[in-house]
């Protein structure tokens, strides 16, 4: 029975694996649709560029990789239901199945704390480079707006110079 079992995740993960391509490659894509051609037309196209592509795309590569941890957790949970439930009484199945779980959703948390962190850093790697800094002028946290004085820039140590907020402390 064991080896049924086996044989049968065995078989659905091979399947899965197998299946992936054509569920991946069924998207919808500008492209495929005739969008990017229409916004082309009317001028609203737009694409990422140098560092906003870099951000996108490892953006894109953390969440696909935390949510297919997130699938593998939630199978083993499942697994780890299973096996508790057909334990039948034997208790050392029973602690098998309960340590399994305990693992499985601290995991979860692991996986949520990673999450919220790359978002974080990402998201603020995006607002640094997007908002002109760089060359030395350390713009880039203060917020590269136009001022008038120093309490119109967003951040608190920024000084407004020549109508630009610039930094205290250095990027």
């Amino acid at each position: 029975m064991k080896r049924l079992f086996q044989n049968m995740i065995a078989a659905f993960m091979a399947a899965t694996f197998v299946a992936m391509p054509a569920v991946a490659l069924a998207q919808l894509t500008p492209e495929k649709t005739g969008l990017k051609t229409a916004a082309s037309r009317t001028g609203l196209e737009t694409g990422c560029t140098g560092t906003e592509c870099l951000t996108t795309i490892i953006g894109n590569t953390i969440n696909v990789v935390l949510g297919f941890l997130g699938v593998v957790l939630l199978a083993m949970l499942l697994f780890a239901g299973w096996k508790w439930m057909t334990a039948g009484g034997d208790m050392k199945q029973v602690q098998e199945a309960k340590t399994m779980i305990f693992n499985a959703i601290a995991g979860m948390v692991i996986i949520a704390a990673s999450y919220a962190i790359s978002t974080f850093v990402l998201d603020s790697l995006s607002t640094i480079t997007s908002s002109g800094a760089g060359g030395g002028e350390g713009a880039g946290a203060a917020g590269a707006g136009s001022c008038t004085v120093s309490a119109d820039c967003a951040d608190p140590l920024a000084t407004c110079e020549a109508g630009v907020c610039t930094s205290v402390i250095a990027p």
